[in-house]
């Protein structure tokens, strides 16, 4: 049998939301995932955690994200709501 440490943190108010969107940079490093409450994470896959949070505008859920690729490595993001 394995031993399994659990930390609880309670002083973060954390509301789940389903994803709506996902995209995989051509880096493999790095992973957008637009989530149902409009916010948009931005994933570090080679340490598994959670490199930003870019915040929703309310009910604005996030339909596509794509990554350019360029020298400025953007994000684009779109919902049914017409917003780019």
């Amino acid at each position: 049998s394995k031993d399994v440490e659990v930390h609880v943190c309670r002083f973060i108010d954390y509301e789940p939301s389903a994803i709506c969107a996902i995209d995989l940079h051509d880096n493999n490093i790095y992973c957008a995932v637009g989530r149902e409450n409009g916010n948009i994470e931005i994933w570090d896959l080679n340490g598994s955690f959670i490199q930003r949070i870019i915040p929703g505008l309310g009910a604005n859920t996030i339909r596509s994200l794509l990554w350019i690729n360029d020298s400025k490595q953007r994000l684009i993001s779109c919902g049914l709501d017409g917003w780019l």
